[in-house]
């Protein structure tokens, strides 16, 4: 039974790239707050740490066959991975706009209750995810909650990626070391929301990773990229306790 429904590439997604992303993402979000102990550094280590625990949970419902329980865990790592693009987005606005930031913050708040709120929903009372025997244990979204999901990672992400660009052009052209680390942490940040993106599609279109074309792409291109683009993250990190300090 057990091994009908983890299958080889489960423990290749879940048991190998989750732990893999999961223990990288702790100790990413352990030096980030180490080296920066402001409030920029602990949101930026938020970050890492709600993709770490959605890595973790989503390593123990896949052990568990009991729908109830396994629908609220896929939940919750569903809440903590969509959310994560909305905290990143708070460390950016402080970084960018520190002198006056605390209506976009309130903005982002608002914007992150409305996906709890919206995500518990559909989740509850919409079957938007199911998981039972019927999908082996698998989620499988409905196109309504992989279309809500892509909006609310969207549209954090595109506010990101400005902002990153701003503070980028707001660099003088002699200071090569800040420009090459927004450089590095603009392509660790599409890196990861391509990861993102591909891990909830695969949710919609209930993918077998060794059997489809897609999922063979996720597993020879997708997964090997995971620790560029985490280092790639983490060394663009390192300008913001810079910046600040010298404000």
């Amino acid at each position: 039974m057990i091994s009908q429904q983890i299958d080889f590439s489960r423990i290749l997604v879940v048991f190998v790239g989750g732990n893999f992303v999961t223990l990288l993402f702790l100790f990413l979000a352990y030096k980030i707050m180490k080296r920066n102990p402001i409030k920029t550094g602990y949101l930026f280590g938020l970050y890492y740490i709600c993709i770490a625990i959605a890595g973790l949970l989503n390593q123990v419902y896949i052990l568990i066959f009991v729908e109830s329980v396994v629908v609220f865990l896929n939940y919750i790592v569903n809440l903590f991975v969509i959310i994560s693009p909305s905290i990143l987005l708070a460390s950016q606005i402080l970084l960018f706009y520190r002198y006056n930031y605390k209506r976009y913050i309130l903005a982002v708040i608002i914007f992150v209750l409305i996906e709890i709120i919206t995500i518990t929903i559909l989740t509850f009372n919409f079957s938007g995810v199911n998981i039972n025997k019927n999908t082996y244990w698998r989620p499988l979204w409905s196109l309504l909650f992989y279309v809500i999901v892509l909006i609310f990672l969207f549209i954090p992400n595109f506010f990101n990626i400005i902002i990153a660009k701003k503070t980028l052009k707001s660099i003088p052209l002699g200071d090569t070391y800040h420009i090459k680390r927004w450089k590095y942490y603009m392509i660790g940040t599409i890196g990861a929301y391509t990861y993102l993106i591909f891990l909830i599609t695969s949710n919609y279109l209930h993918l077998n990773v060794l059997s489809h074309e897609a999922g063979q792409f996720f597993e020879l291109f997708i997964i090997p990229l995971i620790p560029f683009w985490t280092v790639f993250l983490y060394k663009g990190v390192i300008q913001h306790k810079e910046i600040i300090i010298n404000d």
